[in-house]
């Protein structure tokens, strides 16, 4: 039982990986169209704000969804900077 809840687990986070990696190239793509100013807050606010809707609906901790979705932003960020250098 224990082996093969962990087997789950371990699925699922290959595919919440996976999952991030697509986030990421299409996270490039945006930055290679963007303009000069790369940081959008709005847009950050937004995808905050929708993340912890989507957490509360899931019965899971808004703040925990904002720490995710800030660390994927952040990331995002710091490829998109790169491909504007």
């Amino acid at each position: 039982m224990k082996e093969s809840l962990r087997k789950e687990i371990s699925h699922i986070d290959r595919e919440i990986v996976r999952l991030i990696a697509l986030r990421l190239v299409l996270a490039a793509e945006i930055g290679k169209v963007k303009g000069e100013k790369i940081r959008d807050r709005n847009q950050e606010a937004r995808v905050i704000k929708r993340a912890k809707k989507w957490a509360e609906e899931y019965g899971i901790s808004t703040d925990f969804a904002e720490k995710v979705l800030s660390l994927l932003i952040h990331e995002s960020l710091r490829i998109q900077l790169n491909i504007k250098r």
